[in-house]
């Protein structure tokens, strides 16, 4: 990029103890079509090799945290300081396809979009890639029908999504270990119009040490998001709000009991996680999953109301079959 030219995109990588992935996830984003591009690297105050592992790229600025001080932190940080008006999130252990930049900003400045969400991909260790979920046509809708469809379960919500700097009083919410739920939210009630890439542009790894991948003593925090993101819903429902709320309840719990059917030993976590969830399932909730096509957050939750057991052995069995698909596909 040319020294004084203004980035056109400015790709933000989190990093925490990333010594063994950040490097395929900086290559990743140098290697774009889209070249006028500036790759953020916030190293959250990791103690391995991180920074060391980064390539060198005159594109590329480092801002290093003393401390870990989460991701929230490093979000409020990273869009305070980021060179382009174009912002996205990209995971030190991910990597985006090659045209992934250029594509989501051809969609925002063609549809006049502040926010463009893409389809994922889910990768595993072995470098085995699927499609994640999602159900929408490359389109353009309003803040409230986006979030309808993210509470549906039909696309998903991350900051792995295209986003116009929002205004300042837009924020992440530091000290919670999910707050990018919070302010995907936030990012897309604030905007005006969102615009859907089905492609899966964005590869998202699931492994162990991964927060999509494990329990964690923090997965409190995500129960916490319920109550701070409902102003936003109701700001943006209004009276209608009451349904949404109720849908964002059961998402969480749904997360709550992927997260404790993943664990297979038998610990005090995950029967903490299963006794919280388990008196708070309504059986209106799956009625409501089951009416947006959502069969299998309904599935789970119904399943989890009648046992614990039967619901990690259910989800277990799917795993199992997911397996032998996409070895088959291979």
């Amino acid at each position: 990029m040319p020294v004084n030219s203004r980035p056109s995109v400015t790709v933000v990588i989190p990093c925490f103890n990333s010594a063994d992935t950040v490097r395929r996830t900086v290559e990743s984003v140098a290697a774009q079509t889209l070249s006028n591009i500036e790759i953020l690297v916030v190293d959250d105050g990791s103690t391995d090799a991180t920074v060391d592992r980064i390539p060198a790229d005159e594109r590329i600025r480092i801002i290093s945290f003393p401390e870990n001080r989460g991701y929230s932190a490093v979000t409020n940080r990273a869009v305070a300081e980021a060179g382009a008006d174009w912002l996205i999130f990209v995971d030190s252990d991910d990597t985006i396809v090659p045209d992934c930049l250029e594509t989501l900003l051809r969609t925002a400045q063609s549809t006049e979009s502040e926010v463009v969400v893409t389809a994922l991909n889910f990768a595993d260790v072995e470098g085995k890639i699927r499609p994640a979920p999602w159900d929408a046509d490359d389109t353009t809708v309003r803040p409230d029908q986006a979030i309808d469809l993210i509470l549906a379960g039909r696309i998903p919500y991350s900051q792995h999504m295209l986003f116009k700097r929002p205004p300042h009083e837009v924020e992440a919410v530091e000290g919670n270990g999910y707050g990018d739920l919070v302010y995907s939210f936030r990012v897309i009630a604030a905007a005006s119009r969102v615009a859907l890439v089905s492609r899966g542009l964005y590869n998202y790894t699931i492994h162990p040490g991964s927060y999509t991948g494990s329990l964690r003593e923090d997965i409190w925090d995500l129960v916490s998001c319920i109550n701070v993101v409902t102003p936003t819903l109701q700001d943006l429902f209004g009276e209608s709000s009451s349904s949404r709320i109720e849908r964002l309840r059961a998402n969480v719990l749904q997360q709550l009991l992927f997260k404790a059917a993943r664990e297979t030993s038998p610990t005090q976590l995950r029967s903490q996680v299963y006794a919280f969830c388990r008196p708070r399932i309504r059986w209106s909730s799956v009625r409501q999953s089951l009416r947006l096509g959502d069969r299998a957050t309904a599935g789970s939750l119904a399943l989890a109301r009648v046992s614990s057991v039967v619901h990690r052995y259910a989800y277990r069995a799917w795993g199992a079959v997911k397996s032998r698909r996409m070895r088959g596909a291979a």
